[in-house]
């Protein structure tokens, strides 16, 4: 079930995006803030951004800092972003990011799709799946 909507949500973004996009410019701001410090000595603010089914029961301090130490050894680096498409609903919104990075295995292309809900007045990410991975190693141009 999850691939079919998977599925779905890819396809809709190649269609277009929603026209109720403009107008709740506040979803983009967890992506936002997950972009800018996910794998820097910031990542209590990602924490708070993030739903604790997002951060599997663990506490916001506990998850930033074991997923910190992790992206640490592995020595991450968001290198570049770009905003592919979105769906939005009243309580429920889906944005597609291409994004490259690089960590101890080299260059990584690959596509985010991040899941929001709205709790209250909030946009918090819900769930992030990681797809159409090119992984480039480094030392070979491929």
């Amino acid at each position: 079930m999850q691939r079919v909507l998977l599925l779905v949500t890819v396809l809709v973004f190649l269609i277009g995006p929603s026209p109720l996009w403009a107008e709740d410019s506040d979803i983009l701001m967890p992506v936002g803030i997950f972009i800018v410090y996910y794998g820097t000595e910031d990542m209590d603010k990602v924490a708070e951004v993030v739903t604790e089914d997002f951060r599997k029961g663990k506490s916001e301090l506990e998850w930033a800092t074991t997923t910190n130490r992790l992206l640490r050894s592995i020595k991450y680096e968001r290198l570049e972003n770009e905003i592919k498409g979105q769906i939005l609903t009243e309580d429920k919104a889906t944005i597609l990011i291409r994004a490259t990075i690089r960590t101890v295995a080299g260059k990584v292309e690959h596509d985010e799709v991040y899941r929001l809900i709205k709790r209250e007045d909030t946009w918090l990410i819900d769930d992030l799946d990681v797809v159409n991975e090119k992984i480039k190693p480094q030392g070979i141009e491929i």
